[in-house]
């Protein structure tokens, strides 16, 4: 737990710069720490790392078809809305060329073009028509990235903190499995968003009332006593 903790701190500082690969890079980090909650399987956690860093794989291709031509900068270029909208099906396309057809291509590929379907859920409306739920592999991998996408102020503005990402989530999320993957992720980072109740050693309930310095459980944060241990 230890070591865990110590690698999202890493996460943590790299956030303070607007770069993509290192982005993906952290989401993959988040997702595969958050499924972690539930399982140890290597092949599981294998697949959602790799769906995360290759979620932009289809950007280049549809910034190229939108400005004619390959750009340097074609992964962070910006799309149109109609564009964002056809980026999960694009992705599919250059990952199924990438990887070709086989179960471990298949696997990621799925992956990410269901998490790239969350983020435009809006105006692409319910994923396979609502015929088919989302895996719990891409809800994972679509939330991480979100929280790093909040963490990663744009240039000259300071970062949010954790608590403060963790909170805008949870106002944005109305489905209740992505709630769910949310309290994963919580529980991943070692958070204690203000509002949470708590049950402390000594048999007391309180409530946290203000986070950490950094949002973190270890950074200790203020809690409220609401009972005593005989309640």
């Amino acid at each position: 737990t230890g070591s865990t903790m110590a690698f999202l701190r890493v996460t943590e500082a790299r956030n303070a710069n607007f770069d993509e690969a290192g982005r993906a890079v952290n989401t993959a980090i988040l997702a595969v720490a958050a499924a972690r909650e539930v399982t140890e399987e290597r092949t599981v956690l294998a697949h959602i790392a790799m769906a995360s860093m290759l979620l932009d794989a289809g950007r280049p291709r549809a910034s190229a078809s939108a400005s004619g031509g390959p750009q340097l900068s074609s992964v962070a270029a910006q799309l149109t809305e109609e564009q964002e909208d056809a980026l999960p099906g694009g992705t599919a396309a250059v990952l199924t060329a990438l990887g070709r057809l086989n179960e471990a291509t298949v696997r990621r590929t799925v992956v990410a073009y269901e998490a790239l379907w969350i983020r435009r859920g809006r105006s692409l409306g319910p994923l396979y028509g609502g015929l088919r739920p989302v895996t719990l592999h891409a809800r994972l991998v679509a939330l991480c990235r979100r929280y790093v996408d909040l963490l990663t102020p744009e240039p000259g503005l300071p970062p949010p903190t954790p608590d403060q990402a963790i909170a805008t989530l949870h106002g944005e999320l109305r489905d209740g499995a992505d709630k769910t993957v949310l309290r994963m992720l919580v529980s991943a980072l070692g958070l204690f968003p203000v509002g949470t109740v708590v049950r402390l050693i000594s048999g007391e309930v309180g409530e946290v009332v203000a986070a950490g310095a950094h949002g973190f459980a270890r950074d200790r944060p203020c809690v409220r006593i609401a009972m005593d241990a005989r309640g």
